[in-house]
This record gives structure tokens, sequence and C-alpha cells, in this order.
């Protein structure tokens, strides 16, 4: 039965710093009145109310409010924002769909496929189960998550000399066409620092792998795979920007990769030793199954292929080491390479997907589009996204005062969001107190916020910055900034006064 007022108490939260409040929170949200909405209450607490996914606020007119900062503490465990506005469950009225999360039996080798359902992975594209029915098309992505922010104690990328890239990619319309894979571009459509996409250009189906460097040159390494007859791809690319070496495994064999188009002083000798690192990144969010700066999929991409196109992933990691050794076989330290390698943490990984993580749902069955991501024994969530979002999925005057929402995780805070924004319309936050993460109040790459109103309120301790502000028009009074990391407040087609 809806109402206008719920208390989180009457929903079985516990505010003890530990146990997790996410459901509890979800249904006080959800037992609002769905066409007036209504005010959630948060008492005052001891400890604070542990949130370990995200509570999607995805209807009109809802107030969350504390009793005071100091006194109502909402905790994140995980780099994840305890509250997301603006990213609906059900875009158009329609849920998404369940086959997103693909079960990887019959996928992954022996070593990882025990048994139906303990692997899931991440399918962009879903067929109608209904003849004629409309196709659910998505990207996931990873908003200010470690894949955007590069390894913990790296400049935001511009630190990072190695990285290793591990993927497996299924097709599932054959044959191999030129598909986007994942990573990140700027509004200009250039790597930032890297994307991966297929690619024909007159030859067989291969990885084109493109990044930039701090000398500013544009370089694509292009990767053969023998068995693209197949429609599973495993595929490991290797780099050492210091040395200037280059190497490629697909489906666990060593293969040479095509390095025409590498650009100039990538020899250490014709850059005088001086070394090279990827160029930071200071906006574009991971995306999976897109390649834009925008993460709803929607915008041009000057020749970057944009999709939509039906693949499954099942395996994604990332480390800022060489992990491989120099041989026809695909080796580590720990002998042969097989996909429970790359779905088990190892020293030097920053980020990779466990593909362990089932589709949660909620009451009436609908899924919560979230997607978890670990790192160093701590992690949050991506997000399922619907492309082509427009204003029709906007949610409008939600407000969120008195309240502490802290994001602050196993890795002190570096990554991740406190409040995280989708599409909202007359958003409010009101004299509350915004900590750690890597930013505090922050808005997902999906398209047009107005307006966003900040008052009283105070940030502190964000490794990125304290509000991030994207297609946004913004009004701030009364705010308080300290120990934030690059600046105060980021803004990327936005006015902000």
């Amino acid at each position: 039965m809806s109402q206008l007022l719920a208390n989180v108490m009457d929903f079985d939260a516990v505010p003890d710093g530990e146990y997790d409040c996410s459901d509890a929170f979800q249904r006080a949200v959800d037992s609002l009145d769905s066409a007036h909405g209504g005010t959630v209450f948060v008492p005052a607490a001891e400890k604070p109310y542990a949130f370990h996914r995200s509570v999607l606020v995805d209807r009109n007119n809802v107030r969350i409010v504390g009793d005071h900062p100091a006194t109502t503490v909402l905790l994140s465990k995980r780099a994840t924002p305890p509250f997301i506005f603006g990213v609906q469950r059900t875009p158009g009225g329609r849920p998404m769909d369940k086959g997103h999360w693909a079960d990887l039996y019959g996928l992954l080798d022996s070593t990882a496929a025990a048994q139906p359902g303990k692997r899931w992975g991440i399918r962009t594209r879903v067929p109608s189960p209904a003849d004629g029915g409309a196709v659910s098309d998505t990207t996931v992505t990873f908003p200010c998550s470690p894949f955007q922010l590069g390894p913990p104690d790296s400049g935001f990328w511009s630190g990072v000399q190695q990285l290793t890239v591990d993927f497996l990619v299924r097709n599932n319309a054959m044959p191999w066409a030129g598909q986007p894979l994942f990573g990140m571009v700027d509004k200009y459509s250039q790597p930032s620092p890297f994307y991966a996409h297929m690619a024909m250009e007159g030859r067989p189906p291969h990885v084109a792998f493109h990044f930039r460097t701090t000398d500013g040159l544009h370089r694509v390494i292009r990767i053969p795979f023998k068995d693209y007859a197949q429609p599973d791809l495993r595929c490991s690319i290797q780099l050492d920007l210091a040395a200037g070496t280059v190497a490629a495994w697909t489906n666990h064999e060593q293969v040479t990769p095509d390095l025409s188009q590498i650009n100039d002083r990538w020899d250490p000798d014709e850059r005088g030793k001086k070394p090279l690192e990827f160029v930071a990144n200071w906006y574009a969010p991971f995306n999976v199954g897109t390649l834009t700066y925008l993460s709803s999929g929607k915008g041009g991409s000057l020749g970057i292929p944009t999709g939509p196109a039906d693949l499954t992933f099942g395996a994604l990691r990332f480390s800022d080491i060489t992990r491989y050794r120099d041989t026809a076989g695909q080796d580590d330290a720990d002998g042969p390479v097989t996909d429970l390698t790359w779905l088990t943490p190892q020293p030097g990984v920053f980020g990779h997907l466990p593909m362990s993580d089932p589709v949660h749902t909620d009451a009436a069955g609908a899924p919560d589009l979230q997607f978890m991501w670990q790192t160093g024994g701590a992690g949050g969530f991506g997000i399922f996204v619907p492309l082509g979002l427009s204003s029709a999925h906007t949610v409008s005057r939600n407000t969120l005062e008195k309240l502490n929402v802290t994001c602050f995780n196993g890795l002190g805070g570096t990554y991740g969001q406190a409040i995280g924004l989708g599409l909202v319309y007359d958003f409010v936050l009101d004299d509350c107190m915004v900590a750690y993460g890597a930013q505090g109040l922050s808005s997902y790459n999906f398209g047009a916020n107005y307006t966003v109103n900040v008052r009283s309120s105070t940030f502190i301790g964000q490794r990125d910055c304290g509000i991030y502000s994207f297609f946004q028009t913004g009004y701030g009074d009364d705010l308080h900034f300290s120990s934030l990391g690059r600046s105060a407040v980021k803004t990327l087609l936005s006015k902000m006064a």
C-alpha cells in the first residue's frame, strides 16, 4: 500500500555501521505514492546506516530527510553511492530484461564453469521474447570507478606506464563486425586514455586497441585472432610504455600485434629515453558495449563504432603490471592462464568483474540494473543503461536533506561517488555533509540535468572533486569545500552559479 511518509526503521533498517540497509531504504522509497511521492525519514542513530548497493530513486517528489548531518550518517561500504537519482528501473515503462545477466555456463572453460548459474556475464543486447517486440539495447557504465580513475596510486591514469587488459567476449550474432567493446573517450571521441573495438578495414576481424600518451599522440595496436569463425574471443593486451613493448594473446596463444600505427616516438631510443605515460582522464566514464563520452550511448563518435551489438562479456580485468611471460602459450608466474585466472584477484589487478553476481530484483521482480566490480578487496557496482535515454526518463523534484553521506570503503574512499545523479529535474541537496569518495555530488554522463540546487552543505575529502556537473544548470549557496583532490567543482557542458 502506498503512503506519503516512510520511516526506514519500519522497513528493517539497522544502523549498526555494518548491516546492509540498501534493500530497506529501497523498499521505503518504493512504498511512497507513485503519483505524489512523499518523505522517507531517516532517524538519528549512534552508528551509520551502511550501504553495500545503491538505492535507485526513480520516482518524482521524493524527499529523503534525516535529523541532522551530525547524527544521521549514511555510509557506503563499497565504492558506490548510497543514492542514485534519475536512473529508472523501468525506462519507458518497461523493466530492463533479466537476459542482460547472461549465464556463462558453456562460455567459460572447465576451470571456471562448475555448474549453471554460478557465473553471470554482461549481455548488451537482448532480443524480445515476442515476435516483433522491441529489442532491449543497453550499455554498461562504471562511473567514477577504478576503470575511470585508474589504479588508486596513479594520477588518474597519467602515472600509469604498464597495463595488461584481459577480456572474454562472445559475439551472439555472428559474423564479427565493427563493434565497440569497452573503454573511455572524451567529447572529441579521442581515447581517454584507451578504448577497444572490433575492426574489419579490408582484413579479417581483429581487435583495435587505441590509446593516447602524454606526448599528445594517438596510438593504435591491432591484434589478429586466427579462429574468427568462432563466436568466443579470449584476448590479452600487454603494454609497457617505458620500454616501448607490446605483447598480445588470443585464446591463450601468443600472436604478433600489428604496430604499424603505434605512431612516432614509441621506441625509447627515438624519444631520448623520455618516459611515456597515459593521458589523464578528467571526466570520461568507462563503458562496456559502446564508445562515447555519454554513458547512455547517445551522441556521435567520429568514426568509432557505437553499436549496438549483441555481445556477452564473460571476463574483464585490468592490471597495472605486465603479467605474462614471453611464451607461445599464455603463462604468468603461477603457470598456464585459464578463464578462472581472469576471475580471481591477483597482485597487480586494480579492477575486474568477478562475474558471480546474479540479477538483483525488487519485490515486483524488476532488476535493479547494478553489476559488480571488484578491486583489491573492495568494489562497487556499474549500471546497465538503456541506449537512447531522453527527457522522458527524467525524474523530477527530489530532495536530500539533513544527512551525512559518506563514501568510504576498503580503499580509503579514493573511488566512487557519495551521491549520483542520472537524469534529474529540480533536484535539491540541502543542509548535508558529503564526505570522501572520488566525487561528492556527481553527474552521470547521460544527458541534461536542470536545475540542481545545492544549499548550506559541506564537501570534504573527495579525491577528484566535490561536485562534478555534466550538462547541468546548477546553483549553489553557502557551500564549504575542504581537503579536496583536483578541484572543488568540475563542470562539462554546464552552467553553474
